[in-house]
């Protein structure tokens, strides 16, 4: 962030009070005073200038208002499209329709609340910029199939690294199996909450199996997943490309526990899938007992 303060004048007894806003959340900000009666070609040369900075923060008197150098500003900003904040040294009620577009406000509390805003995106983007600057330089690409990869070596903190660097939880590989899937499928039950905990998308469907991460979890035995997943409120009846269940599948692996869970949670015995079979169905042809007295 590259902030720079627009003031006349008349107004600059306010900087002080600003400037200790800004430095006191560690953001570096300049200076410089505007001449109410700048010509044209003075503006232009003032433009030139701000091209270098990311924020503009303009001190406005009413007194100011008709003043060329500020329609200049505003097309300025307009223009260029950069941050900007207009500080109202009184309440002015024409602001409301001169300055409808832009962002203004009243008071040094309106600044603390500006600043606090700009201090937060600015801590964001330099957290982003070092995430991504890490995974470069320890040899990780800036890829979808990467963050893939580091989930299921098992390798949090590299995944920590890429949410840092800008990338979605919910995001998928080059093979559309959503991050949360690749995290079931290989056992990692860290990388399983940190993902869940920031806000991956618990009910995605993977395009190879057209399995959600509880179906998934169900098919490599993953008890601990797969609580984690009920107690967020997971789909249980989402059924696969062949028409399975999570109950489908944990049946069909003889897993009891799972089985057994999953029915207390809920599921549905009598889903059938695409060969005409549901749950009760497998648990009656593979004779699993311990599992069809909770069918009943």
């Amino acid at each position: 962030m590259n902030s720079i303060i627009l003031y006349p004048e008349n107004d600059r007894y306010v900087l002080k009070r600003i400037f200790k806003i800004f430095n006191s959340r560690g953001l570096k900000i300049d200076a410089t005073k505007i001449d109410v009666d700048w010509s044209i070609n003075q503006l232009a040369a003032l433009y030139s200038v701000l091209d270098s900075y990311s924020h503009i923060f303009v001190i406005l008197s009413k007194e100011n208002f008709d003043n060329r150098w500020l329609t200049g500003m505003l097309g300025y900003i307009s223009g260029s499209n950069k941050g900007h904040y207009f500080y109202l040294t009184e309440g002015i009620d024409s602001a409301d329709t001169l300055l409808k577009m832009y962002n203004f406000g009243h008071g040094y509390e309106s600044v603390e609340i500006y600043a606090d805003y700009e201090y937060k995106s600015f801590s964001s983007i330099q957290r982003k910029e070092s995430a991504r600057k890490h995974l470069i330089d320890t040899g990780f690409a800036l890829s979808n199939d990467a963050m893939g990869e580091s989930i299921s070596s098992g390798q949090l903190e590299i995944v920590k690294k890429y949410i840092d660097a800008g990338f979605s939880s919910s995001s998928r590989n080059s093979k559309g199996v959503p991050m949360l899937c690749l995290a079931v499928r290989t056992n990692h039950l860290d990388i399983v909450q940190y993902l869940i905990e920031i806000g991956a998308d618990i009910n995605a469907i993977s395009e190879d199996r057209h399995n959600t991460p509880i179906m998934d979890a169900a098919s490599v035995g993953d008890l601990e997943s797969i609580k984690i997943l009920v107690a967020q409120g997971a789909d249980l009846e989402t059924q696969s490309k062949n028409g399975q269940t999570a109950l489908i599948l944990a049946v069909g692996h003889g897993d009891v526990e799972v089985s057994n869970y999953l029915l207390s949670a809920g599921a549905n015995y009598e889903v059938k899938d695409f060969l005409g079979m549901s749950g009760k169905s497998y648990a009656t042809l593979f004779n699993k007992s311990e599992i069809l007295v909770n069918m009943q």
